[in-house]
This record gives structure tokens, sequence and C-alpha cells, in this order.
């Protein structure tokens, strides 16, 4: 209700699993990368990003948002959720020295 626009373009949910995911000291997904993926692809419909900590991570580690110039650090339970579009590209950045665990999902829209 308080964002009409959000559900503009048609129903949306959870069409796929949720992915655990572990990234060793000094690992991650270092790549700017956005969560959009072609049109004929199903990811192609991801609507909403969804990233929830399962750990407290105090080494860097964080996940890094390029155009809001923002690193959010990883704190067990924190939920983030972001639209899955260009605008808000991000990477992992590494912990030198401790392990990540994040579980992270997609609302798709549906058609």
């Amino acid at each position: 209700e308080e964002y009409p626009q959000a559900a503009a373009y048609g129903v949306f949910g959870l069409l796929s699993r949720a992915n655990l995911q572990y990234y060793p000291p000094g690992g991650g997904y270092k790549t700017y990368h956005t969560e959009r993926t072609g049109a004929g692809e199903p990811e192609g419909s991801r609507h909403l990003v969804f990233m929830t900590y399962l750990n407290d991570v105090t080494d860097e580690g964080g996940t890094e948002f390029y155009h809001q110039g923002v690193t959010v650090q990883p704190v067990k339970g924190l939920t983030l959720v972001w639209p899955a579009d260009w605008t808000f590209t991000h990477r992992g950045v590494p912990s030198p020295s401790q392990e990540k665990r994040i579980l992270t999902g997609w609302f798709n829209f549906k058609s």
C-alpha cells in the first residue's frame, strides 16, 4: 500500500528456493553485478532481492552497493531487500580472516 508502483507490473512472489551460501576467508562474489538477467530467462523476471546474514563478520566482509556508496557490514539476522536492477549494482567484499554465510533469494514476477 505504501509503494503502489512496486506492484504495478504484475503479481510477484517466490518462484524458486532461496540459496544458502558459504564463503571461506578471502572468498565471496567479488565482481560488481545485478540480479537481473535476460528477459527470456526465468531469472529475467526478478523484481526484488533478499539477503539475510547468518553470522557476524567484523573484519570487512560486507556487501558493497556501488551507486549508493554504501557497504553493509554483516550482522547475524540482518535482512536486506533491494530492487534487482542496475540501480543496485553490488558485490561481496571478502573478509581476510572470517567466514561468511548468507541466505539469499528473489521475488519474481509471476506470469
